[in-house]
């Protein structure tokens, strides 16, 4: 079983009898150096970005949504140290792209990534040790978590005051502002069998960084669309276009409105963004 000390939260000590470590090796293709993308852009109408931006921002009970306003503290937990490196370096580049760093070894861990071939049972273990700062939203949230069928699932906690609290003004300005400060990611890898590691690590890093739904449903081309088909022959060569000029606008906007006017102006950012790559 999985047994957390008392004492230190960050601390998870895994037992081989519960939770069986499965190396990277063995389950992903491996990290295969790509090519530089090459994106055409063709005119995206305002609503479909508009469209897709609903379909994968999760929204708290404060009908908003949150993104890190803090370092990332990793703690890898179930791959071996090649691919342990493979992945902090993708997340601290896709990090530092939103200004955003990455802390070294010995931090306060803030974000916990599991690597297992019995993922539902970890992360039921996992829910019930953090469960009462996971049932911040609600416990449906929890529950889903540890019934995910998904081949990755993941869940968080934010800080209703992250960016800071203040006296709504208006219906749009929101007097919390909050920020992403905690989050648990399980990876399954029974169902990563044949994917490039660098896809992976590409869409965990999308993921600590945008806090996505769980349910998300992409309108465009996006790196969390990589289970949605078989394996291909080829890596996917990184987050797309959509994704980065996302996380450019996500980490633009201000976190003091409500979902609507949020949505409204990352979508707009991100038009502005695409028009701009086509001149």
């Amino acid at each position: 079983m999985l047994y957390f000390p008392q004492n230190n939260r960050s601390f998870l000590a895994l037992s081989k009898a519960r939770l069986v470590v499965a190396l990277a090796l063995a389950f992903f293709i491996g990290f295969v150096k790509a090519e530089p993308e090459e994106v055409v852009v063709v005119g995206t109408a305002l609503n479909k970005l508009v469209t897709h931006v609903s379909g994968i921002v999760s929204v708290n009970r404060d009908n908003q949504i949150a993104r890190w306003n803090s370092s990332l503290c990793l703690r890898i937990e179930g791959l071996p140290s090649q691919q342990q490196r493979i992945l902090r370096d993708r997340v601290a580049d896709a990090s530092s792209k939103v200004r955003i760093s990455v802390l070294d070894e010995g931090c306060a861990e803030n974000v916990l990534l599991f690597f297992a071939s019995d993922a539902g049972r970890v992360s039921q273990q996992l829910a019930r040790h953090y469960e009462i700062p996971l049932r911040q939203d609600s416990n449906v949230r929890v529950q889903d978590f540890m019934e995910s069928p998904a081949p990755v699932r993941w869940i968080n906690t934010y800080d209703r005051c992250g960016f800071g609290c203040r006296l709504a003004n208006s219906r749009i300005t929101a007097s919390s502002a909050p920020a992403v400060d905690f989050m648990l990611i399980v990876v399954d890898v029974t169902q990563a069998q044949g994917r490039y590691f660098q896809d992976i690590a590409d869409y965990v890093a999308f993921v600590i960084l945008a806090n996505p739904s769980p349910q998300s449903k992409p309108a465009v081309e996006s790196v969390l669309r990589l289970f949605d088909t078989a394996p291909k022959a080829a890596t996917m060569g990184g987050i797309s276009i959509y994704d980065q000029v996302y996380l450019d606008a996500l980490y633009s906007v201000p976190m003091d409105r409500y979902i609507d006017g949020q949505r409204n102006a990352i979508s707009s950012l991100m038009l502005t963004q695409l028009n701009s790559l086509q001149q």
